[in-house]
């Protein structure tokens, strides 16, 4: 199970994000972030009853309230299976084993990324048996997943699809890799392999296509090309991202553009005047040929630094250095942006990590605005006051904004017992405010919250990875509101129009009244409830009520 979280690591370019590295329960009450954004506890993720444990990789939200997650789960003969989960109305509904091929062995199997275009309408991505897979759902139904089918000069080939972006339902683009032998079933890439673009057109996915190097680019035989992430402002307009091998040895970063439906060849990527060489993360455009794409690039000094990229009318201009917070270390800096959203063309948020200068190994979460295509210097993520003062560990994995000023970004950071926790971060009106500890479940620990999608503000679902008490994956799920959660009040033993009011002053609703006898709860009194009192659910919740007739 150590290898499957692994190779998801990789798979995402969140290795990336790791070799920065080269490393209680929270209270009842809901947390609120900023005006009109509350946080309710996580829930962890039910499985298919087969499962013994799971994991998630990414989340894409149609409306609030309309989510549809994916990642994998371990059956009960060690098998790894993939994992679709879906929410409706604000309701998560037990996971489902995604449908494989006819040729699949059913012993590996990964969701890496799904799009929902509209609710009920999604197409998930990722990994069987050393094959792509992709997966369509429509109208809430998800069919039997199908093979990738790769390019011609890849019919001995093997292939793992790494990210997906849907511009309409059946209208889809995905990207990945192919390469002569994967090396085990967890879908290490081989020691060469090209990059993968997949188009889907009204439903039906077309052969795949290698995606075309720049001209500078060394031989297929010594070629490492992943490309790893892919932004679609329509149909058959999109752009890709991801690295490739120079002529050199050095590593670049690729930029590939489609447009009305044909990739052009790649172009590298325009780095600083004292770049050796970069890698590109993430990709989001905001319209057809307006696009910002993140990563990092290794300067002459031998330090890594973040990278930001903007294509304006579908020219890129030379990427710039992310300016860093001012605490941020000199000589022997580490740091790299990994995630970015787009409302509009040159108004964006990227996330990161880099090192603080505090003495010892001190990685920070790193926050980055463009505003009408000027990016502004880089602010340190503020962190909850149970973190670790010194020697502290944080990564924002994922970015998503509903609208400019408004957005949400999730990681991880260190909390002063030294564990590891969850972290939420939320922009309203271009301010972030300081950062939360999700309450979720208790039993779980090291929680590294992955993947955010926000689909108006203050509506936003997000996932997360953790161990349980005895050491197993478990999947959680969050989700915001913006407007004020029903927190269930304790209403035993009060009359009952003194119920009514309390529980409409908790921003729930009266549910059903049903009558019973009781020996110790008077008349008119409330004798139990349903939910339980403290939870906490989406406004206007339903309590429903017993209430006692007497003793006789």
């Amino acid at each position: 199970m150590i290898a499957r979280d692994q190779r998801v690591r990789f798979i995402f370019g969140l290795v990336a994000a790791a070799a920065l590295a080269s490393g209680a329960v929270s209270t009842a009450a809901s947390t609120r972030v900023g005006a009109h954004t509350y946080w309710l506890p996580g829930i962890e993720a039910v499985l298919p009853a087969e499962a013994r444990d799971g994991t998630l990789a990414s989340i894409s939200c149609a409306s609030a309230g309309n989510c549809t997650a994916v990642g994998s789960y371990a059956d009960g003969s060690g098998n790894d299976q993939g994992l679709l989960l879906s929410e409706a109305a604000g309701r998560w509904t037990r996971g489902m084993k995604a449908a494989l091929p006819a040729n699949a062995s059913a012993t590996s199997a990964f969701l890496d990324s799904v799009s929902c275009a509209s609710a009920g309408d999604c197409t998930a991505v990722g990994f069987y048996d050393s094959h792509g897979l992709l997966l369509s759902e429509a109208a809430g139904q998800w069919a039997r997943g199908v093979e990738a089918a790769l390019p011609a000069n890849g019919a001995t080939a093997q292939g793992a699809v790494l990210d997906v972006s849907c511009a309409s339902a059946g209208n889809c683009t995905a990207v990945g890799i192919y390469g002569s032998v994967f090396s085990d079933k967890y879908g290490y890439p081989p020691n060469n392999y090209q990059g993968l673009l997949l188009t889907e057109t009204a439903g039906v996915w077309s052969d795949g296509v290698e995606a075309a190097l720049p001209a500078d680019a060394a031989p297929a035989s010594a070629q490492l090309a992943p490309v790893v992430s892919v932004s679609c402002a329509s149909a058959g307009n999109c752009t890709a991202v991801g690295s490739y091998v120079d002529g050199s040895g050095n590593h670049q970063g690729l930029l590939l553009n489609e447009t009305a439906g044909t990739w052009a060849t790649g172009v590298e990527a325009s780095l600083p005047s004292d770049a050796l060489g970069g890698t590109v993360y993430a990709v989001s455009c905001a319209s057809a040929g307006n696009c910002t794409a993140v990563g990092s690039y290794v300067d002459g000094s031998g330090n890594h630094q973040g990278l930001l990229l903007t294509e304006t009318a579908g020219t890129w201009t030379r990427g710039v250095k992310a300016v860093l917070p001012s605490n941020a270390l000199t000589a022997g800096q580490d740091a790299s942006v990994g995630s970015v959203s787009c409302v509009s063309a040159g108004n964006c948020t990227a996330v990161g990590a880099y090192n603080g200068n505090a003495g010892g190994y001190n990685v920070q979460g790193l926050l980055l605005t463009e505003t009408g295509g000027v990016w502004s210097g880089g602010v340190e993520a503020a962190l909850p006051l149970d973190a670790l003062v010194t020697g502290q560990t944080v990564y924002l994995n994922s970015v998503s904004c509903a609208s400019a000023g408004y957005c949400s970004a999730v990681g991880e950071y260190t909390q002063s017992s030294t564990h590891g926790q969850g972290l939420l971060l939320t922009e309203t009106a271009g301010r972030w405010a300081t950062g939360v500890d999700p309450a979720q479940p208790g039993g779980l620990r090291n929680v590294r919250l992955t993947s955010i999608s926000c689909p108006s503000v203050g509506n936003c679902s997000a996932i997360a990875a953790a161990f349980d008490s005895r050491g197993r994956f478990a999947g959680l799920l969050f989700d915001s509101t913006s407007t004020a959660p029903c927190v269930v009040p304790r209403l035993k033993w009060k009359t009952l129009n003194a119920a009514k009011n309390s529980i409409r002053s908790h921003h729930c609703s009266v549910g059903g009244i049903k009558h019973a006898r009781s020996p110790t709860v008077k008349q008119g009194h409330v004798i139990s409830q349903t939910p339980r009192p403290f939870r906490q659910l989406r406004a206007g919740a339903k309590v429903n009520l017993v209430v006692s007739r007497g003793k006789h």
